[in-house]
């Protein structure tokens, strides 16, 4: 038996085997060395990343960490997130709604910034290649702005 893997190796994909390098071992590696030694694990070291809700109810990127107790086992955070309900309390859907208005209310107006100047251009230039400008306003309906009444040249027909 001792030619076979261990049973609980059997259905796994990734496998462990040998030591950690000490430290002074490391020491003695030339860079190359220890690129390589870096592509075999392809670990970068980084804790891992989590998509969580605070308590305001905003989506934020938590950084794993190690903690003496598990969640479930701490009593200050099983009673600030499950007894309380703060993410699920009233206030915090009010703020996470206004927030999202807010949120909208700036994509509104850059997209709005962006049809008036879009307007003004084609009105000050109207032979402007159009290709061009719908690359630098991809959001801007070109044939909309063409036909507003601030993208025509009224000024040339006052003049006359």
């Amino acid at each position: 038996m001792d030619f076979f893997d261990s049973k609980k190796n059997w259905n796994e994909t990734n496998i462990r085997v040998g030591r950690a390098w000490r430290l002074d071992e490391l020491r003695i590696k030339s860079n190359t060395d220890l690129h390589k030694l870096w592509l075999e694990t392809g670990e970068t070291g980084e804790r891992p990343v989590v998509d969580v809700v605070n308590l305001f109810g905003l989506p934020e990127k938590y950084h794993k960490q190690e903690h003496f107790l598990p969640k479930f086992m701490n009593s200050r955070w099983v009673k600030s997130y499950m007894e309380h309900g703060y993410i699920n309390s009233l206030s915090v859907k009010k703020f996470y709604r206004l927030y999202q208005e807010k949120l909208y209310n700036i994509k509104r107006k850059e997209r709005n910034r962006n049809f008036n100047q879009v307007q003004h251009l084609l009105k000050r230039f109207p032979d402007m290649d159009l290709e061009k400008l719908q690359a630098e306003y991809p959001d801007v309906d070109l044939e909309k702005a063409k036909r507003s009444k601030k993208a025509r040249d009224t000024w040339k027909i006052r003049r006359i």
